[in-house]
């Protein structure tokens, strides 16, 4: 059975002209591409679309496709190529999916929006037209809590749309990311699995594998068992020590010991705040502390951060990996942007393998298990990224969040192809950076809206008044025991 093809070298034809090139072949599926790129499948022949010159056919086209038993249907736009009509019931079950499924795949395809291109991210941010002059912008300047917040930044197709700073707060500062280092240091993991260099499944013993990495260490037998993948779903058994705040992380001994064990927990979520244990273990495995291994393995290079970009404490001389980064809302944001990407750092460029951003941002919990005990907002837990347990829905749909205390959060929507940043301050910065997220997520829309002039600015009567529940529950509550106890959550 005859169909029209294009010959190898129609595939960039104009619009204008790819009407022009078919000619006869037996291949019963195919594709050629129109005017503007797009492939159109072609089943075994008997129904495919081509976009055509506005220009009648030849006569010599006319009586070849006569003569294959195709018969043409003018429109002004668009020439149908169809075979001489059959009644439905003359088809069997075969052919009627061979004719059927085709149209309904291309169908679907059309009704799902293509991914935004991928960003280079070793470049500053690019800018979009309506930089700071969109309705979502007017919105959120509103929005933006002085005594909560420092920043924020919004990405969307990989431009930047909006972005503000509390007064004495700038795109150049360097703030507490707090726990959001975690989301950063389980990257670098990733990296290293890519080397070859570790394994999700290797345990503590594989890799502190000498007798004097355990000596004085309480619980060793239970904490060697522990495999690396049980350390970034914090199912390891592992919770906060008793003694915790008296111990500095300057040796691996001190690490280990930071954290009790509970057999009883092994399995279940129980979140480790302040604990440096993935640090020690791209030391072993790398030969370089976390900040020596971003930069020798072109990490930081790659995503555009500069040494003035960042600062990030030590521990007995290595960086922390469950607390210490400090940084602003652009560069935060380029660890969202990259996950958003799939793990590309800029296109044909795989920096962390995708199926590691697979897992950081599906829930990797038990059935039962969550972890809205420490974020109540997103219920799942991957790779030391917040998630939703159910993939989420609508904007939320497969989004995923780095997140620390004071309300550091780093946001990414596939859905809208949004990455958002949001830096916040004090103790009720974490409820006030979750209901700036919100109204980001409210306006999205409205970052496309273009708003030269705002007539609306920050009112704490306003503020409070609207949000005074969820503030005083969670902020208030929350700031006294840490103030009393002396202690910074992460």
């Amino acid at each position: 059975m005859a169909i029209y093809r294009t010959n190898d070298d129609d595939k960039n034809l104009g619009a204008q002209e790819i009407g022009k090139h078919f000619r006869f072949g037996d291949n019963k599926h195919d594709t050629l591409r129109d005017g503007i790129g797009r492939r159109w499948i072609l089943g075994d022949g008997s129904v495919v679309a081509v976009r055509v010159s506005r220009n009648e056919p030849d006569k010599q086209r006319d009586e070849e496709r006569s003569a294959a038993g195709l018969v043409w249907s003018k429109k002004p736009a668009m020439t149908t190529i169809m075979r001489p009509r059959r009644s439905i019931s003359q088809w069997s079950n075969k052919t009627m999916l061979k004719r059927v499924l085709p149209l309904l795949f291309w169908l679907v395809a059309q009704l799902i929006p293509a991914n935004a291109a991928t960003v280079d991210l070793s470049t500053s941010w690019a800018e979009g037209t309506l930089y700071n002059r969109n309705k979502a912008y007017c919105t959120l300047q509103a929005s933006l809590a002085p005594c909560s917040a420092r920043g924020y930044v919004v990405i969307q197709d990989g431009l930047l749309v909006a972005e503000g700073y509390t007064d004495g707060n700038d795109r150049n500062g360097k703030y507490d990311a707090w726990s959001a280092t975690k989301s950063w240091s389980t990257f670098f993991v990733g990296v290293l699995v890519d080397q070859g260099k570790v394994s999700i499944s290797e345990t503590l013993n594989d890799i502190f594998n000498d007798a004097s990495d355990w000596e004085g260490v309480g619980e060793s037998n239970e904490k060697k068992s522990i495999t690396v993948e049980e350390l970034l779903t914090m199912t390891s058994g592992l919770v906060p020590g008793a003694c915790q705040d008296n111990n500095g992380q300057e040796t691996i001994q001190q690490v280990l010991n930071h954290v009790d064990y509970d057999g009883n927990q092994r399995g279940r979520f129980n979140y480790i705040g302040q604990t440096h244990i993935l640090s020690r273990i791209i030391l072993r495995r790398s030969g370089q502390s976390p900040r020596e291994f971003a930069k020798t393995a072109g990490i930081f290079t790659k995503l555009g951060i500069s040494d003035s970009d960042y600062e990030w404490d030590t521990f007995g001389g290595i960086e922390g990996s469950a607390y210490g980064l400090k940084s602003n809302p652009r560069i935060l944001a380029k660890l969202g942007q990259l996950y958003l990407q799939n793990g590309e750092a800029a296109s044909g460029d795989q920096l962390v393998a995708s199926s590691w951003v697979a897992a950081s941002e599906t829930n990797q919990l038990a059935g039962g298990d969550s972890s809205s005990s420490v974020n109540s907002g997103f219920d799942g837990y991957g790779y030391q990224f917040y998630n939703l347990i159910d993939g989420g829905s609508g904007s939320l749909a497969g989004a995923a969040m780095a997140a620390g205390a004071q309300g550091q959060l780093i946001v990414y929507l596939p859905s809208s192809s949004t990455t958002i940043a949001i830096m916040g301050q004090g103790c009720m910065g974490a409820d006030s950076s979750k209901i700036f997220l919100q109204s980001i997520i409210d306006n999205l829309n409205d970052f496309a809206v273009e708003q030269t002039s705002c007539s609306q600015s920050f009112s704490y009567w306003s503020y409070f008044r609207q949000h005074s529940t969820e503030l005083l529950a969670g902020g208030l509550l929350r700031g006294l025991p840490e103030a009393l106890l002396g202690r910074h959550p992460v």
